[in-house]
């Protein structure tokens, strides 16, 4: 919280949710206090990206088209795959070995997801909508958990 002098601005910043509220008194001069408070929900990058959806939400999407047990068990396996490529890769670019490992990997990964759709019989979600692509790893920490 900040607050200044006469004529001031009362900033309480509170992340929860994926959302960031920032709460403007304007009225705090004319002695309104909070009844005059003006509230402004800024929305964080990520949030916006993700179309105002909340990640439960996108989770939950993820998982209604993933039902199948062979193609969630290739996703318990290609996802963390295809995480663990990604660093590789930005490394073999100074350290040419590791690149083909991340190659690789990263293909394993990939294929892993593709033969799970095949057994589901249901296209990747990201095909009808890109942002799914960032949802595979929440839903994979979410199913580690028991939540997905």
């Amino acid at each position: 919280m900040v607050a200044m002098g006469a004529g001031a601005v009362v900033v309480v910043v509170v992340v929860g949710s994926d959302i960031l509220r920032i709460y403007l008194d304007l009225d705090y001069r004319i002695g309104r206090g909070a009844a005059g408070c003006v509230v402004l929900e800024e929305r964080s990058r990520l949030l916006g990206m993700l179309g105002g959806r909340s990640w439960d939400s996108w989770i939950a999407e993820y998982s209604e088209s993933h039902q199948h047990p062979l193609n969630r068990l290739t996703h318990t396996f290609g996802i963390p795959i295809i995480m663990v490529s990604l660093p590789l890769l930005v490394a073999g670019i100074v350290w040419h070995g590791l690149l083909w490992v991340g190659i690789v990997l990263f293909a394993g990964g990939w294929a892993l997801q593709f033969i799970g759709h095949a057994i589901e019989g249901e296209p990747p979600e990201f095909l009808k909508d890109w942002r799914f692509l960032l949802v595979g790893s929440r839903w994979w920490f979410a199913k580690m958990r028991g939540k997905a």
